[in-house]
């Protein structure tokens, strides 16, 4: 047995420093990622380079989360640890047309003929035979009940989405939007265990068991003024992983003839797809995963990270960030299967996690939460502010066209959110308007202070467009 320290200088040599916030430009939303993460890991290394073979994009940010997410399904209801199952939730943000459409579609082309379709069981005795495939599951969902009842249907799937935004839209007058975040929010918590949704006619009950679903999206930059920072505490938000590219466009390449990489890709995901348990040992596991596990020397690292993350919880006051800092540990042992499961001879896929795992795990989940916390935050925050400081000049023209004097109080009247903005913020917003000189302020003795808005573009912005 390996000593605490032994462990983790192991885990010190192939884990990078976390990001912090020095590290990152003041308008960058990269997500940092050495090649520490996929290089020489296995069936990681071959994703990659599948990835470029067949779609000729060479975006590790885009690459990385379709290959992890493809391990990940594949090991779905195969194992798991600490009830902890593979099942991601991805998100790539990048502008248009830089290659994250491209990346899923070659990827789901060549992967899709290699898990041909099952019949599913008749309705009825003359209705057609309704086919799905063994691997992917719904693109899209109209509603909760929907996606809850494909599921059903296939309860391990992976989703490939394209445009994510509308997941993530505000669910406060829009009932259907509220059954699709508790939909998504219930699939990510059960994973692996037994979901019911029980309804006035029987008949129309939803129940599945050892549901592990995984769902990769995309999202141009502008997903992030559909956020506020209250959404940091919000639990879908904190289920999801961010993997932002903010670099240019590429030229597009044409994708290569050799395919040997995809060919051994597929032949990775077919072997862990088709994985059986041992006989003898997990007799009594008939359909669920099985828990593998993991060695004394992993067990201690994890102890040790799981104190870590409880020592920064208790360190940090604002409630979202608790969350982010939290589920480390989760996101941990999630990445750590897949780590498990593109590693090793399939014939040991039921051993235990061992050290090398388990820091694998570590690293990319503190990539990850580091880069929630040190970038996303600060995008949040400056989108919130501008987004009130519009609510404000929105009131102000409002209160005009109406024949009414635009006071503090008739704006805030007419954009109930304003009434939330602390005082020292609300003279913030004034400032930065003035500055901006989209308003004008008019004190007048005894009366109350008038903020009118400018209707014309301040100069400086029509030179620009002039220009």
């Amino acid at each position: 047995m390996v000593s605490n320290e032994q462990a983790d200088e192991l885990i010190r040599a192939q884990t990078p420093r976390p990001l912090t916030q020095d590290d990152i430009r003041e308008d960058s939303k990269l997500l940092h990622l050495l090649p520490t993460l996929y290089m020489d890991k296995g069936l990681i290394d071959d994703g990659m380079r599948a990835v470029l073979e067949l779609s000729a994009v060479d975006i590790p940010q885009y690459s990385l989360p379709a290959v992890l997410i493809h391990i990940a399904n594949a090991l779905a209801g195969k194992i798991c640890y600490e009830h902890v199952h593979p099942t991601c939730f991805f998100v790539r943000v990048g502008s248009t047309s830089t290659g994250k459409t491209s990346t899923d579609k070659s990827l789901k082309a060549f992967l899709s003929p290699y898990f041909q379709g099952v019949a599913l069981p008749k309705k009825e005795e003359d209705a057609p035979s309704e086919m799905t495939s063994t691997f992917y599951g719904p693109t899209d969902f109209a509603s909760g009940p929907g996606l809850l009842r494909a599921i059903q249907k296939q309860p391990r799937c992976l989703m490939v989405m394209d445009e994510m935004t509308y997941v993530f839209a505000s669910t406060r007058t829009d009932g259907v939007q509220q059954g699709k975040t508790h939909a998504l929010l219930e699939l990510a918590t059960a994973a692996g265990s037994h979901m019911s949704r029980v309804y006035g006619d029987t008949g129309n009950n939803i129940t599945i068991d050892g549901g592990v679903v995984n769902i990769i999206g995309n999202a141009t930059p502008g997903i992030f003024r559909a956020f506020t920072l209250d959404d940091l505490s919000n639990g879908l938000l904190q289920r999801f992983d961010f993997w932002c590219y903010d670099g240019p466009a590429l030229y597009r390449q044409k994708p290569s003839h050799d395919k040997s990489s995809a060919n051994v890709f597929t032949k990775g995901l077919i072997a862990i797809h088709s994985a059986e348990k041992p006989a003898g040992r997990y007799d009594l596991i008939k359909d669920g995963a099985v828990d593998i596990g993991a060695t004394p020397d992993a067990e201690v690292v994890l102890t040790d990270y799981s104190r870590e993350i409880v020592d920064d919880v208790n360190a940090e006051q604002d409630e979202g960030v608790r969350g982010i800092l939290s589920r480390r540990y989760d996101a941990a042992i999630k990445f750590a299967l897949i780590h498990a499961g593109a590693t090793r001879a399939f014939k040991q896929l039921f051993l235990p996690l061992t050290v090398a795992d388990i820091g694998y795990g570590k690293m990319l989940a503190d990539i990850l939460a580091g880069w929630k916390i040190n970038v996303m935050a600060g995008l949040l925050s400056a989108g919130e502010f501008d987004n009130l400081c519009r609510l404000f000049v929105e009131g102000a023209k409002s209160a005009v066209t109406n024949g009414k004097k635009p006071t503090g109080r008739l704006i805030v009247n007419r954009r109930p959110r304003l009434k939330n903005v602390p005082p020292r913020q609300f003279d913030d917003i004034i400032k930065a308007l003035r500055a901006r000189k989209l308003i004008t302020v008019v004190d007048a003795e005894g009366q109350s202070t008038v903020y009118l808005p400018l209707v014309s573009e301040p100069p400086d912005k029509r030179r620009r467009v002039l220009a």
